[in-house]
């Protein structure tokens, strides 16, 4: 159920990425050749899974596994909100961020699959020269993938809002290596169609230990469709504008959700492995909140858990948040909005080509369907 109001879809990101008009066309001109040297050279090399990585991975995902790919320090328990956190809370939960020096911006959310990728949106990666009618990406000429890194076991998307609150955490940056994109994927150079192949692999420089607070999700099988009506969460470094007291600036948080019959008008939903959730009270992900990963329990008896989908789009939570404030004041109950998700299972053979994580029934394929940044 849709409101009759018609809002512009947002993508859940960090606001003011990229910018328009003069400007960036002389950036794009600038490094369009340099840009492209590096995706070629990009895709020579990538460090997947072994057999034997693979294996293991298949069998141990989606739960704490004692004594596989376990940290030495497993055993250091870390308080969050002031309080200790139960395991298995969301310890595969990575807040994405562009880290230059001194300078670190919040970029969006991302799930841990294996000990070195993270799964997330390819609209994380900055602008695209996009030919909107031949659908082709040409070059991302602002993508540097070893400025981006990722947080892991926090509570927030970076140090200044935690130290806001009071709360007492470790960041430890771990930078990227290579970004994956598959080829299909235009950006919002091309309008309707930003969330085309909006999928991405981050795959870090170093490989992860785990441990109670850090594990990885596992991936759904081939041709895994949710259902209407079927739950899961979102878990999210996205700002909520309906809380004041809380810095503008991601801190972690979960939305119960449920499958969408359909998408509704949303715009751009129209691929089939796109499909909408709607959050059981009224809420919705916000800027911060993009490449979010909806997890669902593998099994309602055990701990496993599976990343079904990821978050690309939906409506501007400010103009929500006005709506509902209006129907508040008129006595009505609040309209009901959709998020816009990526169903993983779609891209199944570009994870296995990616990453070496391949589902059984999916081989590599040897093609290079997809672009590398680095």
């Amino acid at each position: 159920m849709y409101s009759n109001l018609s809002f512009p879809v947002q993508f859940k990101g960090a606001a003011n990425i990229h910018k328009n008009g003069p400007e960036a066309t002389k950036i794009i001109k600038m490094w369009a050749t340099i840009t492209w040297i590096t995706v070629a050279i990009g895709m020579v090399m990538s460090q997947k899974l072994s057999n034997r990585e693979l294996s293991q991975l298949l069998n141990n995902c989606g739960r704490f596994v004692p004594g596989y790919n376990e940290a030495p320090e497993l055993r250091d328990f870390k308080s969050l909100y002031g309080k200790l956190v139960a395991r298995g809370k969301a310890p595969w939960v990575v807040a994405i961020n562009i880290i230059d020096g001194d300078y670190i911006r919040q970029v969006g959310t991302g799930t841990l699959i294996s000990p070195r990728h993270v799964i997330s949106v390819a609209h994380l990666s900055g602008g695209t020269n996009s030919d909107c009618n031949l659908g082709r990406t040409n070059t991302f000429p602002k993508t540097n993938a070893k400025k981006y890194h990722v947080y892991l076991n926090v509570s927030c998307a970076t140090p200044k809002p935690c130290t806001t609150l009071g709360r007492n955490e470790i960041f430890k940056p771990l930078q990227v290596k290579k970004l994956y994109i598959p080829k299909g994927y235009l950006g919002e150079a091309c309008p309707g169609k930003e969330s085309y192949n909006d999928i991405s692999i981050f795959e870090l420089a170093k490989d992860v230990k785990f441990s109670p607070e850090i594990y990885p999700a596992c991936l759904p099988p081939p041709g895994d469709v949710p259902r209407r009506g079927e739950e899961a969460s979102l878990y999210g470094f996205g700002s909520d504008p309906a809380e004041e007291h809380l810095p503008n600036v991601g801190v972690l948080k979960s939305i119960d959700s449920r499958v969408a019959a359909s998408c509704g008008n949303m715009a751009g939903a129209d691929q089939p492995y796109m499909y909408c959730t709607n959050a059981k009270d009224q809420a919705l992900a916000c800027s911060g909140d993009s490449g979010s990963g909806v997890i669902r329990r593998k099994d309602p008896h055990r701990p496993t858990v599976e990343v079904v989908g990821l978050l690309s789009a939906g409506a501007s939570c400010r103009d929500v948040l006005k709506e509902h404030q209006r129907l508040y004041q008129e006595g009505k109950p609040r309209s009901i909005f959709s998020d816009l998700l990526i169903r993983v299972s779609y891209f199944s053979q570009f994870i296995c080509d990616t990453t070496g994580i391949c589902q059984p029934g999916i081989r590599p394929s040897g093609r290079r369907d997809f672009y590398t940044l680095q």
